[in-house]
This record gives structure tokens, C-alpha cells and sequence, in this order.
């Protein structure tokens, strides 16, 4: 759980070439936002490149949405789960 901006749940996967002495190339993390900052989409996915760069691909209404978007982030960057928290 994150402490900052973010509450509650994160979905957090990795690529799959990652081991543990190495970061991974890619981590894709889903998160539920504060819902008194974002009330109109309290969800967001993120992409962060092991080279340091990060970007918010998509913002989303319902957990319902959150949950098949990450899985298609997941898909498409052959990730694997490491945590559901």
C-alpha cells in the first residue's frame, strides 16, 4: 500500500526476463487513487521502464475496468505478477 496520493490496492507485475539480481525492463503497476482527488477516474495503470522513464497509459472508472485493463498491460508486456496487495 502507498501512502502518497494512492490508497488501498495496487496490482503490481513484471516482465518476464527479469531475475532477482536484475530490475526488471518493465513494471506495470494499477492503483486505486484518492477518490476525493479523482473522482471521475479513481484508477489508474502506469508503465515504469527499468531505465528510469514512467508513463500513466490509462485511467479508469470502476475496479472492474482497473482490473481488465492491467490484465491487457499484462498481456501485452509478457509480465508476470509479483504482488496483489
Amino acid at each position: 500500500m502507498t501512502l502518497n496520493s494512492m490508497s488501498h490496492k495496487r496490482w503490481q507485475i513484471v516482465s518476464d526476463d527479469s531475475v532477482w539480481m536484475f530490475p526488471p525492463d518493465v513494471t506495470i503497476s494499477t492503483v486505486e487513487l484518492n477518490r476525493e482527488l479523482y473522482k471521475l477516474s479513481p484508477y489508474e495503470t502506469c508503465i515504469f521502464f527499468a531505465h528510469g522513464d514512467s508513463d500513466v497509459v490509462e485511467r479508469y472508472d470502476s475496479q472492474e475496468e482497473a482490473e481488465i485493463g492491467h490484465m491487457k498491460y499484462e498481456k501485452k508486456y509478457k509480465a508476470k505478477r509479483i504482488s496483489n496487495v
